[in-house]
């Protein structure tokens, strides 16, 4: 699923791998990019917004929505979505510092899958300050696996990956 040239990305090595897991691993927040949930196929809006991430493994990420909330209606009708991780910093420009895209599905984990005990503790690890929120009866854990990953390392540093590229 690449949607441009692979001549336009640097070359993916250790090094440039190492800044995309260190990246994964230091996300709180991220932008999440959905499709709008109430317009039509036809007429498709994306929606960006702000969310709270923990890293999952495997380059996934793993979020706490409320079914109350615009994004989360906007994943259980369509999945596709994109995460954009990266701190900005008070220093130098925003666009000169690394981040990371990844583009892939949200899979939900209502509250009494298998996995729900596991994706609990990880979140509370990773975002402690939850505890007030996480046992609320409209809270599901989501992830999403990446099947394709953008580093943009900085100006002229570009790098595409694949999933295998983020394990």
């Amino acid at each position: 699923m690449n949607f441009l040239p692979d001549n336009l990305y640097r070359p993916t090595d250790d090094a440039v791998r190492g800044l995309a897991h260190q990246i994964l691993a230091n996300a709180r927040h991220a932008a999440l990019g959905t499709l709008h949930p109430d317009c039509p196929p036809a007429s498709l809006v994306p929606v960006v917004i702000r969310v709270a991430v923990a890293p999952a493994g495997r380059g996934a990420v793993v979020m706490l929505v409320s079914a109350l909330s615009l994004h989360s209606r906007a994943m259980r009708r369509n999945g596709a979505v994109s995460v954009l991780l990266g701190d900005v910093t008070a220093k130098g420009d925003a666009l000169t510092q690394p981040r990371l895209t990844l583009v892939g599905t949200a899979r939900f984990f209502d509250g009494d899958a298998a996995d729900h005990a596991h994706l609990r503790k990880l979140w509370l690890k990773h975002q402690p300050k939850a505890a007030v929120y996480v046992d609320l009866p409209d809270f599901s854990f989501v992830t999403v696996e990446p099947v394709q990953a953008f580093l943009n390392a900085g100006f002229g540093r570009a790098y595409l990956f694949e999933q295998i590229d983020l394990t």
